[in-house]
C-alpha cells in the first residue's frame, strides 16, 4: 500500500460481551480507532456511550445478555433500537 492508500484506512476495535464493563486497557485502545463494534452483551448504556466518546463512531447489535429484563429500566430504550444483526461494509456480525 502507498501512504496515499493508508490514510484513506479506518482502524476499528471489535468487542462484545463486556457485561457492563470497559476496562480502561479497551478504552484505550478504542482512542486509537475510527469506529467501535460492539458486537453483544453490553448490559448497559455506558458502555455504548465509553465507546462513542473514544471513538465517535458506534455499530452495536443485541447479544444474548442484551434483554430488557437485565438492563435498568430507565436505559431499555437504548437497545431497543438495536439490530440482532449487524453489517458494516462487507463484515456481518
Amino acid at each position: 500500500m502507498t501512504n496515499a492508500e493508508y490514510e484513506d484506512t479506518k482502524t476499528d476495535v471489535i468487542v462484545s460481551d463486556t457485561l457492563s464493563y470497559l476496562g480502561p486497557n479497551i478504552i484505550a485502545m478504542a482512542e486509537t480507532c475510527d469506529i467501535a463494534i460492539h458486537a453483544g452483551d453490553k448490559r448497559n448504556r455506558e458502555v455504548l456511550d465509553l465507546l462513542h466518546e473514544a471513538t465517535g463512531q458506534v455499530i452495536a447489535v443485541l447479544g444474548n445478555n442484551d434483554s430488557k429484563y437485565l438492563w435498568a429500566s430507565h436505559e431499555v430504550h437504548a437497545i431497543e433500537a438495536l439490530p440482532k444483526v449487524g453489517e458494516f461494509e462487507s463484515f456481518r456480525f
